[in-house]
């Protein structure tokens, strides 16, 4: 304070010197200065007085010359306040710290300022009664603070007096007093000591076996020890894939019984799903394990089962080594289905053969395809596409028919070739015909006479059926022309031998009379032979009766002596004569 006076003092005389050099200067005479105190110059030479807290600084105005006028003006911000003397508020608490204030010393300030009187809070108040719980007591704060204590410690208690003797039969009471809060507790006495009596059998809990007492103390335990477990292996029960294992252990002496479980099987899981999604099957296998049992894959509509491929990457299943599976892995499986085409075989007849069911793009195994059934006149075979071409569709197959053809040769009664004419005016003797038709008939007699019995057979059809020609007829199986029925007209058959000519006639059967005129004629110019009269050298009759005179005459009829009469049914006249040195020629 002492030095902003000698400041301030200093300031006044400055301020002095400077009216009296303002005074010298305005009395110059005519021409000189004169002052104008419009100037605001801050400088600590204008000072009049400082800021306060409520008060700005004041200055003079000044001349441009620095002369200094009488007049003044605020300028600047106010100045802080200024405490200094803080008192105690007297407001402490065992909670917090009271307060101290001071007062502005700016003269007609009043302006108050608060702050902490550190270090005044005041200690907490207790009680002089002694709270306790069963162990413990403590003075209880009786200020704001209820659960603040003092003094807390056990309590020290004393020997204790006998409030209820024991008996042998039950405990007896004692009653201790805390020496120090005079808290109260009862203590058992135990009863008296007698002899204790135990049952045979043995009683147990999960640790221990003892003989319990049969006396009323029950408490009482005898030969209690630990048990002895042993393995019951009848009981036990071994871990599965599934399942967790149960070791059962019993007790050799008290036979209590305990469970221990045992961890199941080390395994790999494997699950099949249907086209859907829905578990068909899960199964668990022993790590190790190669092979699976996969389940039969659920129809599907016009469609057939393929393979059973990973849910995963679509690794087919028999790529998969499941002898490599971790513990507890898990193999997951759909099914592929690929569709299928009904192919079904029928024979000529459309009857159905055989019915095969083919995957979409396969082709059908030879050894899949069925045996052709026979059908007469005819070969057949399947199609080389049955088992060379995709099956795209469903589809019926039928097999490839040819018709069979045959080699047909005919002959006549004696063995020779027959032939026909064809249209090529070819004389054919080997004729191929297909089975059931028609073979062309060739020409042939109409008569065949047997030799060997002198008779004359008409030609009565053939040894096969040529109209439906079911074989080859070559070799031994040609067709011959048969002649099974006696001819209705006579047959003369005539043997020349040197000059004698045998003459045999064939009378047809059912006739009673024929009468015969023959005329012979030499092949030379000796002239023409005729016949007067007929030696019979010898006469066969078919039936075996002998031509007599009844039977067979030569003579005259009609005037004619060259007819020879026979008049007997079904017989044969064989007769001769001598007609010259030439040859008979016709008859």
């Amino acid at each position: 304070m002492k030095t902003k006076r000698a400041i301030k003092f200093i300031l006044l005389v400055v301020a002095a010197l400077l009216s009296l050099f303002a005074v010298g200067c305005g009395s110059s005479g005519k021409g000189k200065h004169k002052h104008v105190y419009d100037q605001q110059d801050t400088s600590s030479v204008y000072l009049v007085t400082a800021a306060d807290c409520t008060h700005k600084a004041t200055y003079y105005y000044s001349c441009s010359c620095g002369e200094k006028g009488t007049d003044t003006y605020e300028y600047g911000e106010y100045a802080g306040h200024n405490f200094v003397n803080y008192v105690y508020d007297e407001n402490a608490t065992c909670s917090a710290d009271g307060t101290k204030t001071a007062i502005c010393s700016t003269s007609g300030c009043n302006q108050t300022d608060t702050i902490a009187a550190t270090g005044t809070k005041l200690p907490h108040t207790y009680s002089d009664t002694w709270s306790n719980d069963e162990n413990k007591h403590w003075h209880n704060a009786i200020c704001e603070h209820m659960n603040e204590r003092e003094a807390e410690a056990d309590h020290v208690w004393d020997n204790g007096v006998v409030t209820l003797p024991p008996t042998e039969t039950s405990d007896g009471e004692k009653l201790h007093t805390c020496t120090v809060c005079g808290r109260e507790k009862k203590v058992s006495v135990s009863a008296l000591e007698h002899v204790h009596t135990f049952e045979e059998k043995w009683s147990y809990d999960e640790n221990k076996h003892w003989h319990a007492a049969t006396c009323n103390h029950v408490e009482e335990k005898k030969g209690e020890e630990n048990h002895a477990f042993v393995l019951d292996v009848a009981h036990s029960i071994e871990p599965t894939l599934y399942e967790n294992g149960v070791n059962v252990y019993v007790c050799s002496v008290c036979e209590y019984m305990k469970e221990e479980t045992t961890t199941k099987i080390a395994s790999f899981t494997v699950i099949f799903y249907d086209a859907r999604g829905n578990v068909i099957s899960e199964k668990n296998y022993a790590i190790g394990s190669s092979k699976i049992v996969m389940p039969v894959a659920p129809v599907k509509v016009g469609y057939s089962f393929v393979e059973w491929v990973s849910v995963e990457d679509e690794t087919e299943i028999g790529a998969v080594v499941f002898a490599n599976a971790q513990e507890n892995a898990v193999y997951s499986f759909n099914p592929v289905y690929r569709k299928q085409h009904t192919v079904t075989f029928v024979d000529y007849n459309g009857n159905v053969l055989d019915t095969l069911t083919v995957l979409d793009g396969q082709r059908i195994a030879g050894t899949d395809v069925p045996a052709i059934p026979a059908r007469v006149g005819y070969t057949a075979t399947w199609s080389d596409a049955v088992t060379s071409n995709a099956v795209t569709e469903d589809m019926t197959i039928s097999p490839v028919y040819s018709v069979v053809t045959y080699e047909v040769t005919f002959i006549d009664k004696d063995g020779n070739p027959l032939a026909y004419v064809n249209e090529k005016g070819e004389s054919v003797n080997i004729q191929t015909v297909t089975h059931g038709s028609f073979a062309i008939i060739p020409e042939y007699p109409q008569y065949w006479f047997d030799k060997t019995t002198l008779k004359l057979y008409e030609f009565s059809g053939w040894s096969a059926d040529v109209e439906n020609i079911q074989a080859n007829h070559i070799g031994s199986n040609v067709i011959k022309a048969l002649y099974e029925k006696e001819t209705e007209k006579p047959v003369i058959a005539i043997k020349i031998a040197g000059v004698f000519a045998k003459v045999s006639i064939t009378l047809p059967k059912g006739m009673d009379v024929y009468s015969l005129k023959l005329s012979m004629k030499w092949s030379n110019d000796n002239g023409l032979c005729g016949i007067t009269l007929a030696q019979l050298e010898t006469i066969s009759s078919l039936n075996k009766d002998a031509c007599g005179e009844t039977l067979c005459t030569v003579g005259d009829k009609n005037g004619d002596e060259s007819w020879l009469t026979y008049n007997n049914k079904n017989n044969t006249l064989d007769f001769m004569w001598n007609c010259g040195n030439g040859h008979f020629v016709g008859a």
